[in-house]
């Protein structure tokens, strides 16, 4: 019997983007950007790893919503939802 493996979508953070928009702002440095946003300098570290990182984490709720907040963004300009995950 063939099994299904039905891989769960996971958010991802265009790091680009994010960079360009803090540069955009003023916010150059991460402790900055990290301050506007309410989280720790080492979660945005965490979150900017490439995704094959042991340390990379993807991006919660709360910080997608700070981004969206803070840059009055839609969604689309600053994520996209990966089909093809594999860092579980």
């Amino acid at each position: 019997m063939e099994q299904n493996h039905h891989e769960k979508p996971v958010i991802r953070l265009k790091r680009e983007e994010l960079m360009k928009a803090a540069i955009d702002q003023g916010l150059e440095k991460d402790s900055l950007l990290a301050q506007k946003l309410g989280i720790s300098k080492s979660l945005l570290w965490y979150l900017k790893l490439p995704e094959d990182h042991p340390r990379y984490q993807a991006p919660g709720n709360k910080f997608i919503a700070a981004v969206l907040q803070e840059f009055k963004a839609s969604f689309d300009q600053f994520f996209f939802l990966d089909q093809s995950d594999t860092s579980s």
